[in-house]
């Protein structure tokens, strides 16, 4: 059967593919991305992926991307691609370069030391980002998913700052319902699947310092698994009876559900699908100044931005709030979002494919 010239033909790149049990927010992006283009029945898509569960649902060809070729890649009017590695008229990226992650991530002498012991794997890594800068200079035109991110292209990878287009990732739509103030144990909520990078250790910090003015609190934590150090932190600060750690859920939902704010103190973080998520399911964000989400953020109006450093007192202020002012913030949470819809999302990107 001849293929349909009238639809879009879209290679989708990524180095994960799962239709549950998200990992991050990329990951879940993607499902989300997949299901809208296959739902709206006007594009013919190939997903290329490194790991992915051979039963899914979603009716689409599904291969390793280790296999790609150039043959393939030409056959493609446009290629949305996370790495950014292949021939393309248009990519979509929503991660940062390896230059933007080691500033936030590592400390200058512990990069200094990482290039000579694994000099190897730094040459590879090197080798990499020289491709995708490369690529990134002649292709058409970049999406991506924050203002950050934008800034981090511009600057790491010397793009021009006009064919680089800001386009938010969707989230599922929820009506709004009002959230009352939990009076007996206001709980935040805090995923950390990677701890160090979602913020984990400023948010303990914080614990530590605030239960010595309140009691009716708590943190409920998505963790993969606690490690020796975590375990000792928690003694050494006293904050057992406040921290609760949870498995990677299979259902964000019933997370929202159950907090009254969301903490996203990220060292690194592209965008925080997270945070726009816990405010469509009408709950406020408290998020870092170096996440993506900070830009739809206005501090104590519709959530709180923090430099980290002083996470504790956002906390403060939230508790503090009468429950006037929480449902005010609630509200306006919710209605900075509320047009976050993968249908809103779907005409932004096809705007800008057709400028």
């Amino acid at each position: 059967m001849s293929e349909d010239c009238s639809k879009i033909k879209i290679a989708f790149i990524t180095s994960v593919y799962q239709e549950d049990c998200f990992t991050s927010g990329g990951v879940k992006l993607n499902y989300i991305l997949l299901k809208f283009f296959n739902e709206t029945g006007n594009f013919i898509i190939d997903v290329y992926a490194e790991k992915y569960n051979e039963n899914v649902k979603i009716p689409h060809n599904i291969y390793n991307y280790n296999d790609f070729n150039d043959n393939v890649v030409k056959n493609y009017q446009y290629i949305l691609s996370e790495k950014g590695i292949f021939n393309s008229d248009v990519t979509y990226l929503h991660d940062h370069t390896n230059k933007f992650r080691h500033k936030f991530m590592y400390k200058k002498w512990f990069y200094f030391i990482y290039k000579i012991i694994s000099r190897k794997q730094y040459l590879n890594r090197k080798m990499i980002d020289g491709k995708i800068q490369n690529h990134l200079k002649y292709t058409k035109k970049i999406i991506v998913s924050s203002k950050v991110l934008k800034e981090d292209y511009v600057r790491n990878y010397n793009i021009e700052p006009s064919k680089i287009y800001i386009l938010p990732p969707p989230v599922e739509y929820k009506e709004y319902k009002t959230s009352i103030k939990n009076q007996k144990i206001f709980t935040f909520g805090l995923s950390a699947t990677g701890f160090e990078r979602k913020g984990g250790y400023y948010v303990l910090k914080s614990v530590a310092k605030l239960k010595k003015k309140y009691l009716n609190f708590k943190v409920k934590i998505i963790c993969k698994k606690q490690n020796l150090f975590l375990k000792f932190l928690i003694l050494y600060y006293g904050i057992n009876r406040y921290v609760d750690f949870v498995p990677i859920q299979k259902d964000m939902s019933d997370f929202y559900d159950s907090i009254d704010c969301l903490l996203m103190p990220s060292i690194l973080e592209p965008f925080g699908m997270v945070a726009t998520e816990a405010m469509m399911n009408s709950k406020p964000a408290i998020v870092s100044k170096i996440s993506g989400a900070s830009y739809i953020i206005n501090d104590g109006v519709n959530g709180f931005i923090t430099n980290n450093k002083n996470l504790d007192e956002k906390m403060q202020q939230v508790l503090d709030m009468t429950n006037e002012e929480y449902i005010n913030m609630c509200k306006n949470a919710y209605n900075s979002v509320v047009g976050f819809t993968c249908e809103n999302f779907a005409k932004k990107y096809m705007e800008i494919l057709e400028k």
